[in-house]
């Protein structure tokens, strides 16, 4: 009974050791198993995150374009500015931001399909000489030169395998005084000791393909470890969650427990689009009863003598 015991637990650490190994071909083959599901979602927008529901928003559309707006906001952004949209989907963010202020904007994403999806979109709204999509793992970007003046990360944050190591190799990326902008999830950790977050929390990591959730307090300090400097945070919570009477309960689900008469495609597809509407639900439950937080980071880097280019606070 020993030895089964010892085989069953070993069989389990390898199991989970080959889950880290094989993340970033989880999370490919998780966004690109979405595809269909979150374009429908997005709509016009081409927006792959929760909108931001305000006084005077009164569409989903408008909330999406809110959330796009508050990545921006402050910022003095000029044809001159170079924007690195980290996680962009197909385009949404990226496009909208060249039509608005006619910058430069670089997206990167870990599905080949999606940055071909977004280069066409660019491409139809006029903006494809300024916009440029390439397929890149954000755990492993490479961009000589420090080249950008802004990096986003529009709910993408999230997927990092390593937060700590990616915020630290965006010392690389940004030019001296360039800024980080993130919306994304936190978790409370005073809350998160209950079987019930537990659960919820498990269910949104599996659900969206997250590797782990941060609390407020790791992330702060991830990013002054990493050099940077202006670091605050802005609760978003009570603007996410209208969101979630915005859903139709029953529909949600039925997809839930039956993908097959929800979604097309493939088997794999289908369980994939199941366990993302069991995550939404999870992650409005998880908001709140106080779980998670939605939040909004900004973080700066030390200017250098000469001024940056571009996005400047």
């Amino acid at each position: 009974m020993v030895q089964i015991a010892n085989t069953k637990v070993k069989a389990k650490r390898r199991g989970a050791a080959a889950t880290r190994t094989v993340s970033a071909r989880r999370l490919t083959a998780f966004y690109s198993a979405v595809t269909s599901l979150y374009s429908s979602y997005g709509g016009r927008a081409r927006s792959w995150h929760w909108g931001l529901w305000e006084p005077g928003v009164r569409s989903r559309y408008e909330a999406f374009l809110r959330s796009n707006q508050i990545l921006v906001e402050g910022l003095e952004i000029s044809s001159r500015t170079r924007i690195l949209d980290v996680g962009c989907g197909i385009g949404g963010f990226a496009v909208w931001a060249a039509r608005k202020f006619g910058c430069h904007v670089t997206g990167i994403t870990i599905c080949s399909a999606h940055a071909r999806l977004a280069a066409q979109h660019a491409k139809q709204r006029g903006v494809g000489h300024l916009c440029e999509f390439a397929q890149m793992n954000m755990d492993r970007m490479r961009f000589p030169g420090n080249p950008f003046d802004l990096v986003v990360n529009q709910e993408s944050f999230s997927h990092s395998i390593d937060k700590s190591r990616y915020l630290s190799s965006l010392v690389d990326v940004l030019s001296p005084g360039g800024t980080w902008r993130c919306i994304d999830t936190v978790i409370v950790p005073a809350k998160h000791r209950s079987a019930d977050a537990r659960r919820l929390s498990k269910s949104v990591r599996e659900g969206f393909c997250v590797p782990s959730l941060p609390s407020l307090r790791e992330t702060q300090r991830m990013l002054r470890v990493a050099g940077f400097v202006n670091v605050r945070t802005t609760d978003l919570s009570a603007r996410v969650l209208p969101n979630h009477d915005r859903m139709e309960p029953l529909s949600f689900v039925l997809a839930a427990l039956f993908p097959q008469w929800r979604f097309a495609g493939s088997r794999s597809a289908r369980a994939c689009a199941a366990d993302n509407h069991r995550a939404a639900f999870a992650y409005m439950l998880g908001l709140r009863r106080g779980y998670f937080r939605h939040v909004f980071h900004h973080a700066r880097l030390p200017s250098a003598p000469s001024a940056p280019r571009g996005a400047r606070h």
